[in-house]
């Protein structure tokens, strides 16, 4: 039903004096009522058509959907993904403190390694030092 089609029918009738002001005001208010109880405005009006109230569910329905196939992605694929690069990362800076660690120790090995040679090399050049000296002095050499 087509409300301005209607109305003006009814003013037409009442502009050719089959209806009177008053019979007019009666048709119109019913016609608006009618309409009304079809989920429309007291002008006749719809408040939301049809194809936009389909629109609005229709956003509604993606946007619900997207935000599972988003919640269903995240839970699936990128936190596993987080979670496994969390791990490898904790693997490697366990593999780095190890390798740090043994790297230290062998340095501190070779420290104390060449601390001994170094105090045996002196010893030894003390020795023969002295040797030399003892030499010098038995021979005549200055």
């Amino acid at each position: 039903m087509n409300v301005g089609s209607e109305l003006e029918k009814l003013n037409n009738l009442r502009l050719k004096g089959v209806l009177t002001d008053a019979e007019f005001a009666v048709a119109k208010s019913k016609l608006l009522s009618e309409l009304s109880k079809e989920g429309t405005v007291d002008s006749g009006v719809h408040l939301l058509g049809s194809a936009a109230s389909k629109y609005v569910n229709l956003k509604i329905a993606t946007f619900i959907v997207a935000a599972v196939l988003a919640t269903v992605f995240f839970f699936t694929f990128f936190l596993p993904q987080w979670q496994k690069i969390d791990r490898d990362f904790d693997e490697a800076s366990l593999r780095r403190k190890q390798f740090s660690d043994q790297v230290n120790k062998e340095i501190s090995d070779r420290q104390i390694d060449f601390n001994k040679k170094s105090e045996h090399f002196d010893k030894e050049y003390e020795k023969a030092s002295k040797e030399i000296d003892d030499f010098k002095r038995k021979n005549g050499f200055k």
